[in-house]
């Protein structure tokens, strides 16, 4: 329970900080942001790809477009969810190893940079990126709502990728809640192994529907 309440708090702050900036600056600079813009040049670049090999062996036209951008918007997803379920594995792993290794360092010739630190700064560290994503995802909302609120209803891929990011965030920071986070892990691993199938195939639904979406707003 803590940490859905920690996460609604996380959304809500992003879509309120994105409802501001939006109604201060302008939709477009939301846009923008170096994260987005990153994640637009991988989803173009591997498109790109696609679509040269699937003209190789004779495809082209809409479909092949609309194919070739939803396979570079999921496998940008797809990378970002994979980091966010994996990234509390090594952060809370390397306490112990810090703890043995790096802490000897400390104790045997007193170099304050391997000093040992508590579970809490661990704890907090594993829940950084997917706090952020969370965040960033709803700052976004709250960025384009001022300007494209009605037609957030004609997104139908928000349907599908906003629970998927959201439920992706809010699993990933479950060892950060706990008072064992290495005893959590284990547990923590099997619900990630169930659950990501789900968010997966929903991500890639959600990027085929949003590539036909945009080939035929482009259209």
């Amino acid at each position: 329970m803590r940490g859905l309440a920690i996460g609604f708090c996380v959304a809500l702050a992003g879509f309120l900080l994105g409802l501001a900036a939006a109604l201060l600056v302008g939709a477009a600079q939301i846009f923008r942001l170096p994260a987005l813009d990153l994640a637009v040049h991988r989803a173009v670049f591997i498109a790109r790809y696609v679509f040269g090999f699937l003209r190789s062996l004779g495809g082209g036209g809409f479909q092949s477009l609309v194919v070739s951008i939803g396979v570079g918007i999921f496998l940008n997803n797809c990378m970002v969810a994979a980091m966010i379920l994996l990234s509390p594995i090594p952060i809370l792993k390397a306490k112990p190893f810090s703890d043995k290794y790096l802490g000897r360092l400390y104790r045997r010739y007193g170099v304050w940079l391997f000093k040992p630190i508590g579970w809490r700064a661990y704890r907090v560290l594993a829940a950084i990126l997917p706090l952020y994503a969370l965040a960033l995802q709803f700052y976004l909302i709250g960025g384009v709502l001022p300007s494209a609120g009605a037609e957030l209803s004609g997104m139908p891929f928000l349907a599908l990728e906003l629970p998927a990011v959201v439920a992706a965030c809010l699993i990933a920071i479950q060892p950060s809640m706990s008072s064992e986070p290495l005893e959590e892990l284990p547990s923590y691993i099997r619900r990630v192994k169930i659950s990501a199938p789900v968010i997966l195939a929903t991500l890639f639904l959600a990027a085929i529907l949003e590539a036909y979406q945009l080939m035929a707003f482009a259209a």
